[in-house]
């Protein structure tokens, strides 16, 4: 063949090959290849949540794999990574799911694969072991502070404290909670949250602001324990209150002993023994209010079975003969004193004598004592003046 005849043979077969198409080696095909699937795909509950893991696809000489996505079916919800592992986050509680992951490169994205079904936790068993995990946290900072000897041990034991609150409403927040308990879960988070910073502000207080700081301590602390039995009953989980609810004593006359119950039945047994009104104000407490006059409960208290502590302040109140209710006043008075700040702390066997404070009208006297670990809550006391 004449080197004319050949040079029009191979323009003829390159023509030809426009229009089937022109051979390229492997290595470029795959330049604007999308990738191949990811392999062995695994979902997983850890602590609760579900974790998808992979390992990456083969090479088919495509363009490197700059993220994966992850679905879940049913639902939707996904998580983007550009690691081989993510947690998927929105799932409803007590649903099986199977994950899709899907790989993505500069070549478009990869059929998907598909892991094994896994079912997250029911919202019940979620929220108890939850609370299990802040109270094992909550008691080792306990600990820390009690036996904390120097102011810097102090901050770093309180510190601590405030990241376990704060870790555990982070945990509750991240949940997709059933609708029947949203509106419960929102509201014991709140109270959550302010008994974190009330508890370090009474750990902090001074010798002025002890009394105001641990009365308001106790509130909280029975705000949040009420809050957290509002979420049981939604969640359909076994409460941790097992005193008595919401009853109240027939009155009975000064010096009668009668029994009440914390919030897991241990008992406290009160007898109020005086009512001084009115009563002097102790040396250094500030005096009454223009019109005012200070008026003094005694009572006893004793722990027939369990302990048993918290703020008198807090647990009781009294009526004036105008019907009005009255809360306790942090003026001492001269007769008698009013515990620790109000602070009481009884085991098995153990008793103590004290008094509470009130601020009342002149003209007014006292009427009826109410007496209650949780007013409005828990049962309650009643003696007659």
């Amino acid at each position: 063949m004449t080197r004319r005849r050949l040079h029009r043979a191979l323009r003829a077969t390159f023509v030809a090959a426009l229009g089937v198409g022109v051979f390229v080696p492997a290595a470029l095909a795959g330049a604007s290849a999308a990738p191949n699937s990811p392999r062995d795909v695994r979902a997983s509950l850890v602590a609760g949540e579900v974790r998808v893991s992979w390992a990456p696809p083969v090479p088919n000489g495509g363009p490197r794999v700059t993220s994966y996505v992850v679905t879940s079916l049913p639902a939707k919800a996904t998580c983007r990574t550009a690691s081989t592992g993510c947690t998927v986050k929105g799932l409803a509680l007590g649903v099986s799911y199977e994950f899709h992951v899907v790989a993505r490169s500069a070549g478009g994205a990869s059929p998907g694969a598909t892991s094994n079904r896994v079912r997250t936790p029911a919202a019940g068993s979620l929220y108890l072991k939850e609370a299990s995990i802040l109270n094992s946290a909550v008691a080792v900072d306990q600990v820390a502070i009690d036996n904390a000897s120097t102011p810097s041990q102090l901050n770093t034991a309180l510190d601590n404290l405030e990241d376990s609150y704060g870790s555990y409403t982070s945990a509750l927040r991240g949940v997709q909670w059933p609708e029947a308990a949203r509106v419960d879960i929102t509201a014991f988070l709140t109270d959550v949250s302010n008994l974190s910073t009330d508890t370090v502000n009474a750990y902090e207080a001074t010798s002025t602001t002890a009394a105001t700081s641990f009365d308001t301590l106790q509130g909280t602390t029975n705000a949040e324990t009420e809050a957290d039995a509002q979420v049981r009953t939604a969640l359909n989980v076994p409460q941790v209150i097992t005193g008595p609810l919401a009853t109240t004593s027939t009155p009975m006359p000064l010096g009668s002993t009668q029994t009440v119950h914390d919030f897991t039945a241990d008992a406290l047994a009160v007898t109020v023994t005086a009512i001084v009104d009115p009563a002097a104000a102790a040396s250094g407490s500030g005096a009454p209010d223009a019109g005012y006059q200070f008026v003094a409960v005694e009572f006893n208290l004793s722990a027939p079975g369990g302990s048993v502590g918290g703020d008198a302040n807090y647990f009781m109140t009294v009526t004036g003969t105008d019907n009005n209710t009255y809360t306790a006043n942090f003026g001492a008075v001269a007769e008698c004193t009013n515990f620790t700040y109000g602070l009481f702390e009884l085991s098995t066997g153990d008793s103590a004598s004290g008094c509470v404070a009130f601020q009342l009208p002149a003209s007014v006297s006292v009427q009826s004592v109410q007496f209650s670990l949780a007013s409005g809550f828990l049962d309650s006391a009643t003696w007659s003046n």
